[in-house]
């Protein structure tokens, strides 16, 4: 059996390859390619002084993040879409199973149970030092990044890799195999009326989770099985593009969720610039920006959801095996109403008539 080293040096001779055939891709793409996780192809870099292997303390670190008062750039993705802030991490609570980080730049919901391994990571950026944390699950998934892109932040970031710097310098990351999805239930199988009901009922967007548990339907079984204009499939192209163009437009503060499996990352407020280039579609503001695949954009739906506050109204993209990729919602706390500008704009966008008339 090959030991540690044998099978690091293994792995890296696969990347030389196949970067030599194909030139520069991905870090996620050469993972796919090479059949191995991200991490794995990180902690083949351990030893050369541009990655370090950190201890998996997670509630500590995200706490040091917040003592550190600087600034970074966080960052967090799945296949099909990016988003980057800027800001301070401040009210920080990590626990078990949730974490959060509430300030309005960088606002977390964190899955602590999917957080596995953390290296800090050295690399050139268009010709400088770029240094960040990064978060893996046990996949190798990236979860979560944290870039000190300001010199205070990188004296903050190097105490804290010094803190945090394990024993274990390894340069090889053992890595899990993902379970597969549970088939979805059978429609014949679901009490439809009463999930339809149970969702009229609903007083919090976030109990949408638990009524998605308590009747065994997947999410994108539980649109097509919602109450009627609750959740309408859109077959528009361009339709985000549209959406965040209008927002633009019009002055509408929205809000953006996308996800791993580890993080959610919520942009809130006003978007200024949106770009296209070729299948991506983005946001590059000064602190904000999105960056979406619409290639793998597999549907989109108009969602509507019943809380304390009124009818709360998203559009939701999910990829082909029915993953969210991203959510847009207008901006708002609990104890307000959605905007009337909001709501006006995505029923335009969609090309749907109000749930009330």
């Amino acid at each position: 059996m090959q030991g540690y080293q044998e099978l690091a040096q293994d792995l890296k001779e696969k990347w030389e390859a196949l970067t030599e055939r194909e030139g520069n891709l991905r870090l996620r793409d050469i993972a796919a390619r090479l059949g191995v996780g991200e991490s794995q192809l990180i902690a083949v870099q351990v030893g050369g002084g541009q990655v370090i292997r950190l201890e998996p303390r997670f509630k500590e670190l995200f706490e040091a993040f917040e003592a550190s008062g600087e600034e970074f750039m966080v960052s967090t993705r799945n296949e099909y879409a990016v988003i980057e802030k800027h800001g301070v991490y401040r009210d920080v609570e990590i626990g078990e199973h949730i974490g959060l980080v509430l300030d309005k730049e960088i606002d977390l919901r964190l899955f602590m149970t999917h957080f596995d391994s953390v290296f800090f990571v050295s690399k050139m950026h268009r010709g400088k030092v770029l240094n960040s944390v990064q978060f893996f699950d046990k996949q190798g998934n990236s979860l979560h990044k944290v870039y000190a892109k300001k010199e205070s932040a990188q004296l903050a970031l190097d105490g804290i890799v010094e803190q945090f710097k394990s024993d274990n310098q390894s340069p090889w990351q053992e890595r899990e195999q993902a379970v597969a999805k549970d088939p979805e239930t059978d429609d014949s199988e679901i009490d439809v009326s009463g999930f339809q009901q149970a969702w009229r009922d609903l007083q919090d967007t976030h109990h949408f989770f638990g009524l998605l548990r308590k009747f065994g339907v997947s999410r994108t079984q539980a649109l097509r099985l919602a109450p009627e204009s609750y959740a309408i499939k859109i077959e528009k192209d361009a339709l985000v593009k549209t959406l965040l163009e209008e927002s633009v437009e019009r002055g509408v503060p929205i809000m953006v969720f996308v996800g791993s499996k580890g993080c959610i990352e919520i942009h809130t407020g006003e978007v200024k610039k949106v770009v296209e280039m070729g299948k991506w579609i983005n946001v590059l503001d000064q602190r904000f920006n999105l960056h979406l695949d619409t290639s793998g954009v597999e549907s989109s739906w108009l969602v509507r959801k019943p809380t304390e506050d009124g009818v709360v109204t998203s559009l939701e993209l999910f990829d082909a095996n029915g993953e969210v990729i991203a959510m847009f919602f207008g901006e708002r706390k609990p104890g307000v109403l959605e905007l009337e500008s909001w709501r006006s704009l995505v029923e335009d966008v969609c090309g749907c008539v109000p749930l009330y008339q």
